[in-house]
């Protein structure tokens, strides 16, 4: 008997059931509907030889038979957004000939960044390009509400296994899964809040809201490539165990002091994913572990690099300790800094076919710039709307020689911009602003007074003033969308979590919902309206 089978009837296909925190936050962003965030998380791969296509096709369907996160669907009801695991058999796939195109790039692209409907279908789309003879492209498109790096493994493996099941017969050697991705939220859920919201408090106290240097770009996503010299890896594992800290932690305190430098701002809120995998019985689920997490690391008192080191190790692991506790409304930090071994994922197809990654070249960046270690490589990616690719540039080569200044002299005093101390935060810093229930309250218009209502509802403060901010009484992005759902439910017009983001006051969004009623009622026939 599978754990899955003592679980109670709810917890069963078509039950409606809560989202982990991973999921919740992807979800949030894809109902933003910002096309410079992205949410798709594409795998390519070129396929020289014969390819089954009917095996692959089974293969895919074997995979989405296996992890019921494929064939999730997800909406918003009144308690927040809620899942469910669909019976239906509607594969997302489709041949495409592109022989005689001269450029196929376009179509491919199309592919990879069509967004996915997720209450209607898969979040997991599969294309095959037929490029030529025995050429082939396979495409797989995920979206990142089921998706982080260890469910690329997972998937790609799990893949071939199933294609040389099909096209060969060879055996099938995957263990069951004693759960599913919806076991585990679930189990989350029930768990409540982690403990830990008193080590936010003080690691996000105050912290300044800073954005890149140097904006105005055409609004392209990039990337700019690095690799680390041999010398220097080894001299970065070589501190890391004399500090008895990671690789990561020495590499972050050398960014976090490159961004001091070149931005002259020592204090900057620096983002980076960590995994939720922490359980034995979920390393082999297809899912979203991930949660991207603020790290602060105080750059006062300066001291030397081994001190930041130190410093960094502590935040890292306060972080990870209390990453369960994780506020909705953190920080808007525009800048990460990841950093993982370089595992190529291989899809072993089986003989007289050979397979290799495809670069489909470009990137998805989700803020303003990110920044990836793979292996020895070191991806600079960026937004050039909000950073400046010869800024980027100049940042890269300065985080090469920084490393090679602190990892030959890690116990000197480190020096900041033009060797100054670090001066004070800038004073625009995160906080919230409690307006006190004993402020008399000012006259409202009958749709204010709905929107008013809803606010205390929802965020358990009333505003006072028209011009008092959701976000400002402690609303955060899953109390907008909990907003946009009642106020579409209410009054019966379409309203969506970016226009709430957007007109985050309250005399603005009773003025957007006054505007869309109006919307409605021009679309009625006037012998409806008498």
């Amino acid at each position: 008997m599978s754990v899955r089978d003592g679980l109670p009837s709810w917890v069963r296909p078509e039950a409606r059931m809560p989202l982990s925190g991973p999921q919740e936050r992807m979800w949030l962003l894809d109902q933003v509907g910002d096309d410079q965030m992205p949410t798709n998380s594409p795998l390519a791969f070129r396929v020289h030889g014969p390819l089954d296509v009917a095996a692959m096709k089974d293969a895919v369907a074997g995979v989405r038979r296996r992890h019921d996160v494929l064939r999730t669907r997800y909406a918003m009801t009144a308690s927040g957004p809620v899942q469910w695991v669909t019976s239906a058999d509607d594969l997302d796939w489709s041949e495409v000939d592109l022989s005689g195109e001269t450029d196929p790039t376009c179509r491919i692209t199309a592919d990879v960044l069509a967004r996915f409907d997720l209450t209607s279908s898969d979040p997991l789309r599969v294309r095959v390009y037929h490029l030529g003879p025995d050429d082939h492209l396979l495409l797989v498109v995920t979206h990142h509400i089921v998706s982080d790096a260890r469910a690329d493994e997972i998937l790609v493996r799990e893949l071939a296994c199933h294609y040389r099941h099909a096209a060969f017969g060879t055996m099938m050697d995957l263990p069951e899964l004693p759960v599913q991705y919806t076991d585990y939220a679930v189990r989350e859920s029930e768990a409540g809040a982690a403990s830990g919201e008193d080590y936010w408090a003080a690691a996000l106290a105050g912290v300044p809201v800073v954005r890149p240097p140097g904006q105005g770009g055409a609004g392209a996503s990039r990337v700019h490539h690095v690799v680390l010299p041999d010398e220097l890896v080894r001299a970065v594992g070589e501190l890391a165990r004399a500090c008895r800290v990671s690789p990561f932690m020495v590499l972050l305190a050398a960014f976090r002091l490159v961004l001091w430098r070149a931005w002259s701002q020592p204090d900057v809120v620096v983002g980076t994913p960590m995994s939720c995998r922490t359980t034995p019985e979920v390393q082999d689920l297809i899912g979203n572990f991930l949660v991207m997490v603020p790290l602060r690391t105080a750059l006062q008192p300066v001291g030397t690099f081994r001190d930041l080191v130190a410093r960094e190790r502590a935040t890292v692991l306060g972080a990870y300790v209390n990453q369960g506790a994780l506020p909705q409304r953190v920080p808007p930090f525009s800048v990460t800094f990841s950093y993982e071994p370089d595992v190529p994922l291989l899809l072993d197809l089986g003989p007289g076919t050979a397979v290799e990654p495809h670069d489909l070249g470009g990137a998805l960046v989700q803020y303003d710039l990110m920044v990836k270690m793979v292996g020895r490589r070191i991806e600079w990616a960026y937004r050039d709307e909000a950073v400046d690719g010869g800024a980027v540039v100049a940042w890269a080569d300065e985080f090469l020689r920084v490393l090679g200044q602190v990892l030959g002299s890690p116990n000197e005093p480190l020096a900041g911009p033009a060797g100054a101390l670090p001066a004070e935060p800038q004073p625009e810093t995160f906080e919230v602003t409690w307006v006190g229930n004993s402020e008399p309250e000012q006259e409202w218009t009958q749709v204010e007074r709905i929107v008013v209502d809803l606010w205390e509802e929802l965020i358990g403060t009333r505003p006072r003033r028209a011009s008092d901010g959701f976000f400002e009484l402690g609303g955060h992005s899953l109390s907008a969308a909990r907003l946009a759902f009642r106020l579409t439910e209410e009054l019966g017009v379409p309203v969506t979590v970016a226009q709430l983001l957007e007109h985050a006051r309250l005399n603005e969004q009773a003025e957007l919902v006054e505007d869309l009623l109006r919307a409605e009622l021009g679309k009625l026939d006037p012998a409806e309206i008498n």
